[in-house]
């Protein structure tokens, strides 16, 4: 069964992500290609998290927790090229 606040959660990052994705244009190119990927994944997590109350239970809970490891590699992975190029600004 879905928890309310998992699609509180779902509502509330549905209604920023294109707020946080129209204020990236300040960004690097490819940081802003690590940004849109994490904020995708974190929208796949979230949906398969509503989505795993009502069908396939195991296979929707397989797919957010591959979501959230991905989000966090490529979060990684942002931090560490924004670290080796001197920032996340352009110039």
């Amino acid at each position: 069964m879905t928890q309310p606040n998992e699609v509180v959660d779902l509502a509330v990052a549905l209604f920023l992500t294109p707020i946080i994705l129209s204020g990236a244009r300040a960004f690097k190119p490819k940081v802003r290609w690590f940004l849109t990927g994490f904020l995708g994944c974190l929208l796949v997590a979230l949906m398969a998290t509503v989505v795993e109350g009502f069908v396939a239970y195991a296979a929707f809970n397989a797919l957010e927790h591959l979501m959230y490891a991905a989000a966090g590699v490529i979060a990684g992975a942002g931090a560490v090229l924004t670290w080796r190029r001197g920032g996340a600004w352009m110039p």
